[in-house]
């Protein structure tokens, strides 16, 4: 069964292309049948980041498509193993619908209030219409210190969340390594690399347990119906 990943937020500027574009990559570096689907028709950023990649013969390759709406996530899973979704930097009903049809929405977020409490916000609103919160996770982008990683999730476990144990950094590298194509774990420093490989780890992770604990739910609703059956 094709595992679906979404990466979301409230607003632009998180760092969800950079998470999306990295996971894809790491997916594929694992022998998984990637599509990265880029559902933000104006900026498009995941999928002239795919050009570029494909311009510069950097492998492995993605394959990038644009997607119009949550319904055509069915017929893009027959086709890959692992479906990353690059959301728009806004958040609306079809939030809700795209949280519902994957195993895992990624919230990315800065340290800093601006953007922590929005998608605190929005994590909220997300349960309030129904999605487990084993199905949404929080992960800390663009993290320039230790300091501020720690207030962050001292600010997300007061609001009743705990975001990813790995985080990505914030330094010239990565801010720089999608003009070439290429993905956070795919820069030359081996260092910087391995903590990227680390927090996509972490995702996957996050979505293994999501699913498993989503399947423990349906058998036990298949459970409740067979002896219901039997009486």
């Amino acid at each position: 069964m094709t595992w679906v990943i979404a990466i979301g937020g409230p607003k632009g500027g998180t760092g969800k292309s950079t998470v999306a574009q990295g996971l894809a990559v790491e997916g594929a570096r694992h022998d998984a049948l990637v599509i990265l689907a880029d559902m933000d028709h104006v900026q498009q950023s995941s999928l002239k980041w795919g050009a570029r990649r494909r311009e510069a013969g950097i492998e492995p390759s993605i394959d990038v498509r644009l997607l119009s709406a949550s319904a055509g996530i069915g017929p893009l899973c027959r086709l890959c193993d692992l479906l990353v979704i690059d959301t728009p930097g806004q958040a609306g009903s079809e939030t809700v619908t795209l949280a519902k049809a994957s195993d895992l929405l990624l919230l990315t977020t800065d340290t800093n209030v601006l953007e922590l409490e929005p998608t605190v916000m929005l994590a909220h609103s997300l349960r309030a219409a129904g999605v487990e919160q084993t199905r949404i996770a929080i992960a800390l982008n663009k993290v320039l210190d230790k300091r501020r990683e720690a207030d962050a999730r001292a600010y997300l476990k007061a609001a009743g969340y705990e975001p990813l144990p790995d985080v990505l950094s914030f330094n010239p590298s990565t801010h720089d390594i999608g003009n070439e194509g290429r993905a956070v774990t795919e820069i030359a420093q081996a260092a910087v690399a391995r903590e990227a490989e680390r927090f996509f780890e972490g995702i996957v992770a996050a979505a293994d347990r999501a699913r498993e604990i989503k399947a423990q739910a349906q058998e036990q609703e298949r459970s409740k119906e067979r002896k219901g059956h039997g009486r």
